[in-house]
């Protein structure tokens, strides 16, 4: 039988530039950084962000507050109803959406940019959100489940489940003691995924009450064809606006909102 070498970090510079070298300040250390990573300061309940979730399934919502035995059966149901909360701009996660779709709208919209004539511009920025699921604040996701009609009783479910969970840091081969993170979601959860997506459909309504307003100047292509402000991939975000310091400020001023 081949014995093979266990992989271990046998030296670490922390923030300070310092380097830790004792196990014991190893662990310490793991546990600090995540607990920092999973603690987030309280944020109002009333974030006065807009709100276009559709009402038409609340009803159907109630058949999700009948007793659960496990996060897939509730995830088994709200899947069912993603396609009229989740706006067309959203393919990842969605029942009977493909990112295909958005890769070809893409590669239209940035080829059409390259042929355009005349003064007047287009941009495209693509956003990363940075950890997503790790930093997704837990008082955000009870406000996006109030604002899409979510029935209470079915919050105060999705929250046990988000909230009830224990984490320990593996180092070296070892389990560090346990702490209680404050937000976050989990990977590999399966209702992590649609609880993502909700949260950052509060991202497409912000872009779309801006293009309502006429504010944010979005793409078209062609005469007849539809504006398009962004599209989403899961958490990396396509914007599209006109070229000016004003819609760059626009742009960044919507996200240091969200």
């Amino acid at each position: 039988m081949m014995n093979r070498k266990r992989i271990q970090i046998e030296a670490l510079k922390n923030s300070n530039g310092d380097w830790i070298i004792e196990d014991e300040q190893f662990s310490r250390h793991a546990i600090d950084h995540f607990h920092e990573l999973f603690t987030e300061e309280s944020v109002s309940p009333n974030l006065g962000l807009p709100n276009y979730f559709s009402r038409a399934a609340i009803f159907d919502f109630q058949a999700l507050v009948r007793p659960a035995s496990s996060e897939e059966v509730i995830v088994n149901t709200l899947q069912g109803y993603m396609a009229e909360l989740v706006s067309p701009n959203q393919v990842s996660f969605v029942p009977g959406r493909h990112i295909q779709d958005n890769i070809v709208i893409a590669h239209e919209l940035v080829h059409s940019m390259h042929r355009m004539r005349g003064r007047k511009k287009f941009m495209a920025i693509k956003v990363g959100l940075e950890k997503a699921y790790d930093r997704l604040n837990w008082n955000f996701i009870v406000d996006t489940l109030v604002a899409a009609w979510v029935p209470e009783k079915l919050q105060v479910i999705i929250r046990d489940c988000i909230s009830s969970v224990g984490t320990n840091v593996l180092w070296n081969g070892n389990l560090t003691e346990g702490f209680k993170p404050r937000r976050g979601i989990r990977q590999g959860c399966p209702l992590s995924l649609y609880l993502f997506v909700l949260c950052v459909e509060r991202l497409s309504h912000l872009i779309r009450e801006s293009v309502e307003v006429e504010v944010w100047q979005p793409i078209r292509v062609g005469r007849n064809g539809q504006w398009i402000s962004h599209l989403m991939f899961a958490d990396d975000i396509l914007l599209f606006a006109k070229v000016s310091e004003n819609q760059i400020a626009i742009v960044c001023a919507i996200l240091d909102r969200f």
